[in-house]
């Protein structure tokens, strides 16, 4: 069997699957996108702490250099 052949039977059967749930696709993509978007939202509601180097040195047990 060739790889396209057998490409096709898996998109066909995947595509038979989503048809049978399709609450269970729009939560595939639906929950996902509503993590990223939160994710999104705090990142640009809280402000990025700057790190000086002589903490970030003590992080990693030493200098950077």
């Amino acid at each position: 069997m060739g790889f396209l052949h057998q490409l096709h039977l898996l998109l066909w059967k995947n595509i038979s699957l989503k048809r049978r749930g399709p609450w269970v696709l729009a939560f595939e993509i639906f929950i996902p996108l509503v993590l990223f978007f939160i994710l999104l939202g705090l990142r640009q509601k809280k402000p990025a702490i700057p790190v000086k180097e002589d903490q970030s040195a003590a992080l990693h047990g030493g200098s950077l250099k």
